[in-house]
């Protein structure tokens, strides 16, 4: 497009969108943010805009959409969410009468994985920022506060461990982004990683990361730069604390992750923390399908947040706090001393519960301490921050004089003299009348800077003139209703309702016409509004400066309040944990040394609140769970809905939180040195991936047989349903056995195949549990309770009932259950109904006539039906 050819304004656009041709460019004219073109086109079909023309430039019709500014982040957000890049172009000069164009530069490029608005953020829902290197070094950042993780994920093994490290780290962080050297070809990445070539095999939150895949040039993946900037920003001479320094991928990454960060941000990455090393060996393992499974997080239907673990347990006060318990619950912990002092950091809280209420109101401090380190504070957000600092500063007396390192940390930092000298600073300068104001002017306090009151005193008398005015002139004109009013496009004026213009004397010059009144101006008016004009321009530039000056002087306390926000979330989550010992009657459990998961009348927390929060007043069953190295296995079999799945979760959710240093629903516990959890529950395809639900068990089988260890609780569900009964039942079998014995791992496994009851047999540290069930007429009744030995029945018919199935089809079943499972031959016109399967007693071998069907199993109906084959197959 030859930009010679069109007006002044859209050259300049076309000439800032050349540069930023992949972004939605938000070109700022007045109060709006204006898009044109194909920006314009492509914006209102996303955002519901209103696609206007507004005459031509270049021969061309000048397409437009636009967005208030002042409202412009929900569209921001919706675009973000779509994967888009938004190009925010402003006004970088006044505009003033006949000065011509104005100067507009791009001063922000903003992407999912670079935000840190605070109207731009999830207040929990954190976002990084990713960078892959083509030989394993990975480097990811939460930019709105700095988080700075590195891992090198190991290419050299086996390509499912790979996979896995990859796997476990997309799962726990929100990735949205993912930076990738464009030299490098997509498919040779995947490869390398131990994917295939394309995304179909992957598991969602690694399409999610690597969906959003950026090409980033080749020459920003130098790891000696990486050095320089680390060195630079962090104020350090040397990197040999870090250990990875000599990691030559992870510096590329590290590179390649803060070049683009400073690029859209627009300046210097100020805030950026420590990169911390995130070796697996440091955390507890809960891979994806885990995480899941157990619906820790997310729940499997979005309608359906209740059920997670993070709402039962998140009664933080704080975006702080439910952020720390967020990670708590998705990296908890293995070391058996730093649980224990969270552990009793938790107990010495149960007596102090009251102080959560100090933390009502305060706001995500560490976005603030961002905002404040890149100076894009306002004044009210930094008075909010002094009220917070009064709020936290009330709490450390509450908590002072504790033994526990948490509450230790936290009472130094919230009762220490840097932080009141922030508190002055910001109320020494501020005014609080105004702090709430959106209003730009009297942000500051009085008497503050003598040269700021001296044109403050001026604009207070030029007020009294014009108050004077507008009595004399009400006086003159003998029009009560006469009034000086003042607007930002047309300055002060004289307004007269529209029934008194007649009275309106003639050195009155008429303004503006409204739909009832007339506005008019007159010399001694616009002499009064000259003056105020401009003492408002030297308040507004002399109150800018002195906050300037502020915020350049807070901007060094930027880290300091980044830990105190750290700090605060961790004693707003201890609090909320000990919550639940003091309402809920939850216990400490006690955290051994040895493989072992013993729980003594434990619940589902989940349960319990849905009980809870339905008034629902029946107790909540309770069960037991030993799992040890004499019993390995616990091997359950019982109908559906008997509860299975909701108390395999128990458990699992019980460990977790025992890991976390939290109590535990549950009578008492010991839960020894579990390091990580592998599930198979539930039955779902993947259809964007085209794999069937035998295929999705299958690779999800593959997997924790894998990396399930004797420190491993794994729970598989009903394993081997998507295929043949005889396939399946030779596949449970097997995995059973190989979980049992080669990967010694503890697990609880459930299954409807009753010829698996006969394990123990085999295997000593195999035992069988059932769910008590009772049959009432034509009636289940489900007990929940787990008992010792093999269910008895499956009562497969029996629910399908209960699940509203309709009556022909539970008889014909009854009938065909009844018959036993022989060959029948098919029928050119089979009659409406079952009367073809009615054959005389005569007709069917005496081998099935004497079988007691109650009684006899899959496998030994499969080999009743091959004897019978053999005897009769050659028979006409």
């Amino acid at each position: 497009m030859n930009t010679e050819l069109h007006t002044p304004v859209i050259k300049q656009y076309l000439e800032i969108k050349a540069r930023h041709k992949d972004s939605f460019v938000f070109f700022r004219m007045g109060d709006f943010y204006e898009l044109f073109f194909e920006d314009a086109v492509k914006a209102s079909e996303i955002l519901n805009l209103t696609l206007t023309k507004r005459g031509k430039s270049g021969g061309e019709d000048v397409l437009l959409a636009g967005v208030p500014v002042h409202s412009s982040h929900r569209h921001i957000k919706t675009l973000l969410a779509q994967g888009k890049t938004i190009a925010i172009c402003e006004q970088v000069e006044e505009s003033r009468p006949g000065k011509g164009l104005v100067k507009r530069e791009v001063v922000r490029v903003l992407t999912d994985g670079t935000i840190y608005e605070e109207e731009l953020i999830d207040d929990t829902n954190q976002k990084y920022l990713g960078a892959i290197d083509i030989d394993g070094g990975l480097a990811w950042c939460e930019v709105a506060t700095g988080k700075l993780y590195v891992d090198q994920v190991a290419l050299n093994q086996e390509k499912i461990v790979s996979e896995n490290t990859l796997d476990t780290i997309l799962s726990k962080f929100n990735i949205v982004e993912m930076l990738f050297n464009e030299d490098i070809n997509k498919a040779h990445l995947f490869e390398k990683f131990g994917y295939k070539k394309n995304l179909a095999e992957t598991p969602l939150h690694i399409k999610n990361s690597f969906e959003r895949l950026m090409p980033y040039p080749p020459w920003e993946w130098d790891s000696c730069k990486a050095e320089n900037i680390l060195k630079d920003r962090l104020k350090i001479n040397s990197l040999n604390h870090l250990g990875f320094e000599k990691e030559l991928t992870i510096m590329r990454s590290l590179n390649a992750l803060l070049t683009y960060i400073e690029k859209n941000i627009g300046q210097t990455f100020k805030h950026i923390k420590t990169p911390h090393l995130y070796s697996q060996s440091n955390h507890f393992v809960i891979d994806s399908t885990s995480q899941r499974a157990l619906e820790l997080v997310r729940p499997h239907f979005f309608e359906n947040k209740n059920v997670t673990l993070l709402n039962n347990l998140d009664t933080c006060a704080t975006v702080s706090g439910s952020k720390t318990l967020k990670s708590w619950i998705l990296s908890p912990l293995q070391s058996r001393e730093e649980i224990m002092e969270r552990q009793q950091s938790i107990q010495w809280l149960t007596k102090k519960l009251s102080v959560k209420e100090n933390f009502k109101g305060i706001g995500d401090l560490g976005h603030t301490a961002t905002r404040i380190t890149l100076e894009k504070c306002s004044h009210r957000q930094l008075y909010n921050l002094s009220e917070t600092i009064d709020k936290i500063f009330t709490a450390a007396i509450f908590l002072d004089n504790s033994d526990r390192k948490y509450i230790e940390n936290a009472v130094s930092l919230f009762k220490s003299d840097e932080l009141q000298k922030i508190k002055k600073k910001i109320r020494s300068v501020i005014s609080k009348s105004n702090s709430q104001s959106s209003k730009e002017l009297f942000l500051i306090k009085s008497g503050y800077n003598s040269q700021l009151d001296a044109f403050r005193k001026q604009r207070a008398l030029l007020t009294k003139e014009l108050t004077r005015l507008e009595l004399s002139e009400r006086d003159k004109t003998k029009i009560a209703s006469l009034k000086i009013g003042h607007s930002s496009v047309h300055g002060h004026y004289i307004e007269v309702s529209s029934s008194f213009k007649n009275k309106v004397p003639e050195r009155y010059r008429r303004k503006q016409t409204l739909k009832n009144a007339e506005r008019y101006d007159i010399n001694e008016l616009n002499e009064i509004d000259l003056k105020l004009n401009e003492v408002d321009t030297e308040i507004e530039k002399f109150e800018h400066q002195i906050f300037l000056d502020l915020c350049g002087e807070l901007k060094k306390s930027g880290e300091f309040l980044y830990e105190i926000s750290e700090n605060l979330g961790v004693i707003d989550t201890l609090l909320s944990l000990a919550q639940k010992i003091v309402r809920h009657n939850w216990v400490i459990p006690n955290i051994t040394d040895e493989p072992e998961v013993c729980i003594k009348n434990g619940w589902h927390p989940v349960l319990e609140k849905i009980y809870e929060d339905s008034g629902n007043l029946t107790p909540i069953l309770k069960n037991d769970t030993v799992l040890n190295l004499n019993q390995n296995m616990m091997l359950i079999t019982g109908p559906n809905m008997s509860g299975k799945s909701t108390y395999m979760r128990q458990v699992a959710v019980i460990v977790i939180l025992a890991k976390m240093g939290s109590p535990i629903p549950a009578e008492s516990a010991d839960i020894g040195s579990i390091k990580s959890i592998y599930t198979r529950i539930g039955a779902s395809d993947d259809i964007g991936g085209g794999r069937s639900t035998f295929m999705v068990e299958m690779t999800e089988a593959a997997r924790l047989l894998n990396f399930a260890q004797k420190n491993s609780l794994v729970l598989i569900d009903e394993i081997g349903r998507g295929t043949s009964t005889k396939d399946g039942l030779a596949l449970a079998w097997s995995i059973a056995e190989e979980l049992a014995t080669k990967n010694s791992a503890l697990s609880i496994f459930s299954t409807h195949y009753f010829e698996l009851t006969a394990l123990p047999n085999v295997i000593g540290t195999i035992h069988n549990f059932h769910f008590e069930t009772i049959e009432q007429k034509d009636k289940v009744i489900f007990l929940y309770a787990l008992r010792k030995g093999a269910a008895s029945n499956s009562f497969g018919l029996k629910v399908a009932k209960l699940a509203g199935i309709s009556k022909d089809i539970i008889e014909r079943a009854t009938e065909i259950q009844n018959r036993g499972f022989t060959p029948l031959q098919a029928e050119p016109n089979p009659p409406a109904k079952f009367d073809t399967l009615k054959q005389k007693k005569t007709s069917i071998p005496h081998e099935i006539r004497e079988t007691n069907l109650d009684k006899i199993t899959p496998l030994q109906a499969l080999n009743l039906l091959q004897n019978i084959k053999k005897k009769y197959g050659d028979e006409k």
